[in-house]
């Protein structure tokens, strides 16, 4: 599996320019844009689980997995899956040219088979990967890591699951 973002209908920014991925990376031309933040979030932190080499087959939100395509490691198939849950967005100043502040949680889904273990290596390879103050930048968004958490494992069909949540937030100039 490639760690190519496949973005679909979110490849064309606001004003129809099209985003590029180069090497696993989504890139743009186009100038920072109130109406891109949610957009520019997603992509900085899509941006920094790609970098991380040990990890062969990664899954985005809303991108289709065909099981059987992915590498196979010692331990057979694994994979992690990532998905974007934002909170409400605040107004941290009431006026045409004040800012907002959006947080949430990217959550990091890494899956192995049953019987492995309920630990890897792989979950403290990605979480230092997003360690507290880490800064994540694309097209003009700065989007910081609060802190990153274990979750609790769980069985899904013949996987056992355990998530990796990394805390985030960025501020950015409200929409006019």
């Amino acid at each position: 599996m490639s760690n190519t973002v496949d973005y679909g209908s979110i490849t064309e920014s606001a004003t129809g320019e099209v985003l590029h991925v180069d090497g696993g990376f989504i890139t743009s031309t186009i100038a920072t844009e109130a109406t891109s933040i949610f957009r520019n979030i997603r992509i900085a932190l899509e941006n920094r689980l790609t970098t991380l080499t040990e990890l062969s087959n990664i899954a985005f939100e809303n991108v289709e997995i065909d099981l059987s395509t992915l590498d196979k490691g010692a331990n057979g198939v694994e994979f992690v899956q990532a998905f974007l849950l934002p909170q409400a967005t605040e107004s941290l100043e009431i006026s045409p040219t004040g800012r907002d502040l959006h947080e949430g949680i990217f959550q990091i889904n890494y899956y192995n088979g049953v019987g492995i273990g309920g630990y890897s290596t792989k979950l403290d390879y990605i979480a230092q990967a997003f360690k507290r103050g880490t800064e994540l930048n694309f097209s003009g968004t700065t989007v910081r890591v609060r802190n990153v958490s274990l979750g609790v494992g769980r069985r899904e069909d013949a996987f056992f699951v355990r998530n990796i949540d990394v805390s985030y937030y960025a501020v950015t100039p409200a929409r006019s």
